[in-house]
């Protein structure tokens, strides 16, 4: 009779209990590290940009129309513009939120699938404790299907890693959005105390009864008004020269005033005021999208940093694969610093999410991969202690390619070489980094067939059980059987009793 043993159903329940361990640890350091990443900071952004919308809505006056249609015309700009942004942003905070819930309920799925698969573990657990048969077919289905629930807990979580990475990337999104909306805010507030010291100056030229006097009042108060304005600007950054430019004709103006020729500061202001709320315009519009520029990419320079604090670019490196990649995605964020240096913020943002697209699925592949390759070395120790136990010389192991540093590359297949007890039997096994194992017997002449085979069979009596075990030369030993699969549990308490035979433990 054949059948699962003992030792095949435990191997699998630990196997489960091993993937649970691993998921609920990374979902324990994904909840920590991404669920409200950046939240609290987007949630003040956002109310301070709702705060200044309101007030924004609530400063209209029928007396400002009057005395100053040209000054709340800009007003209104200025609250369309905070509007657009605040909604942009929400829009953004509803994306993150929807893909928060997303992931909560993986989570709430992937830990209904490790309870199942937990309760299994327990079952199969009790009837192994009190049962003494040795085939235990149910038990076996049941251990499998404990470990696929466990498997498929796993992906659940890893899908909801992937949700909260998403959340994060439009959470950094609304912030921007609502950061600029507190500027225009500001801004807002900034001109609306400008529009009632205008009025305010308007309103006592309105008592001036000469209409020249009076225009010519109103004039200069304009080009006082604009000139500080402008002032208050990096006109010289945005539109170099050209304040200069109407300076003189600013100055004109204030002479003439100042000597009561309201005739020339009537003329005088005809072109020069135009041209001064046209820069001021020009200059503030300039300045206010060079700003929102620098703020959204300083934010996400900001959250890139506080992101990838924890990431280990030597793990990555060496695990994931592909060093160039890893190397190119820890220089695009460090080119995007240097972007934001030369206030190149589009270049910046793009660096910023191309480095971080790649570092995060990189440092995917890499924990995956360092994971198979602990997997393949359990595997690897059982073969070699199993060929020591059989009598071999002590086995010698290495990896079949090197780096271009010129070192042992550890995701290359892992080789193992034996010396027979004889002149002959040697074995060598090639296991590739999914745990599929290759194995060669070397040195057999024609008509000693008989060697190889019982060598194969020998090995195959101290392993049986869960690798992937492939014979490529079997010596011509043509007529021995396909090789058993190899129990790395059990091999490896037959390693531990030998170890402690050869030590005299």
């Amino acid at each position: 009779m054949s059948g699962p043993k003992r030792a095949d159903v435990q191997l699998k329940l630990e196997r489960v209990l091993r993937a649970a361990q691993q998921m609920m640890g990374e979902a324990a350091a994904n909840r920590e590290a991404f669920n409200n990443l950046g939240v609290e900071e987007a949630n003040a952004s956002r109310a301070e940009a709702r705060r200044l919308q309101e007030r924004c809505s609530s400063a209209s006056n029928p007396e400002f129309e009057e005395l100053a249609a040209e000054e709340v015309q800009s007003l209104g700009d200025v609250g369309g513009r905070i509007s657009e942004a605040v909604t942009a942003g929400d829009q953004e905070a509803a994306a993150a939120e929807n893909l928060r819930g997303e992931a909560a309920l993986l989570h709430a799925e992937a830990e209904r699938l490790l309870t199942e698969a937990g309760t299994l573990c327990t079952q199969v657990v009790a009837r192994l404790s009190g049962g003494k048969q040795w085939y235990l077919h149910a038990e076996d289905r049941q251990a499998a299907q404990a470990r696929r629930k466990a498997d498929e807990a796993l992906k659940k979580e890893r899908q909801a890693s992937r949700k909260l990475h998403q959340a994060l990337d439009h959470t950094k999104k609304a912030r921007n959005h609502h950061d600029a909306a507190v500027r225009i805010g500001r801004e807002h507030q900034a001109e609306l105390g400008r529009v009632e010291q205008v009025v305010a100056q308007r309103k006592e030229a309105a008592r001036i009864d000469e209409e020249n006097q009076r225009r010519a009042t109103e004039a200069h108060q304009k080009a006082a008004s604009l000139r500080e304005r402008l002032a208050g600007l990096n006109h010289e950054k945005f539109a170099p020269g050209e304040f200069a430019a109407l300076q003189s004709r600013l100055g004109d103006l204030e002479a003439a005033y100042a000597r009561e020729d309201y005739e020339a500061v009537n003329a005088a202001a005809e072109g020069v005021l135009g041209q001064c709320r046209q820069l001021a315009r020009k200059v503030s519009a300039a300045q206010a999208e060079w700003e929102a520029a620098r703020q959204s990419a300083g934010n996400d320079l900001e959250m890139a940093r506080r992101e990838t604090a924890g990431v280990d670019r030597d793990f990555v490196t060496r695990w994931c694969g592909d060093r160039a990649a890893a190397e190119g995605a820890f220089q695009g964020l460090e080119e995007a610093e240097a972007a934001f240096d030369r206030e190149d913020f589009a270049g910046s943002q793009g660096a910023v999410a191309g480095g971080l697209e790649a570092l995060r699925s990189l440092s995917e592949t890499a924990a995956a991969n360092q994971t198979r390759a602990d997997q393949r070395q359990e595997i690897g120790e059982a073969i070699m202690n199993a060929l020591y136990g059989q009598g071999y010389d002590a086995p010698e192991f290495y990896f079949d390619a090197k780096t271009p540093a010129g070192e042992e590359d550890e995701l290359s297949n892992l080789v193992i070489f034996a010396k027979a007890p004889g002149e002959k039997g040697d074995i060598r096994m090639n296991i590739d980094l999914d745990g599929h194992v290759a194995l060669e017997v070397e040195g057999i002449a024609e008509g000693e067939e008989g060697v190889s085979r019982q060598s194969l069979e020998g090995l195959q009596e101290a392993l049986g059980g869960d690798i992937n075990f492939v014979m490529t030369d079997w010596g011509r030993a043509a007529d021995v059987a396909p090789a058993k699969r190899l129990d790395v549990t059990q091999t490896r308490r037959q390693v531990q009793e030998k170890r402690k035979e050869r030590h005299g433990g």
